[in-house]
């Protein structure tokens, strides 16, 4: 892997264009992305997020399980390219 592909993983424009609009319904923008600040979205419980939000959290690999299991760790779900790693 190119050193240049090796710095943009994990940026917004190393997302699919289907990543970014599903991380653009959590709340994400671009900055908040590549500075890996947490959207308010990203710290409510499953069960109060809108249905919108919901898929938009499993287009990006979340199930309940895992979106909860990280906010009752003290950690705000934080969307990636691998969250069940």
């Amino acid at each position: 892997m190119a050193a240049e592909e090796e710095a943009e993983e994990g940026t917004w424009r190393a997302l699919a264009p289907q990543q970014q609009a599903a991380a653009t319904v959590l709340g994400y923008t671009k900055q908040l992305w590549d500075d890996g600040e947490t959207p308010v979205t990203c710290t409510k419980k499953w069960a109060l997020l809108a249905a919108e939000v919901r898929e938009a959290a499993v287009t990006l690999g979340y199930s309940v399980e895992r979106w909860n299991q990280e906010i009752d760790d003290g950690a705000a779900p934080e969307a990636s390219l691998n969250p069940t790693a």
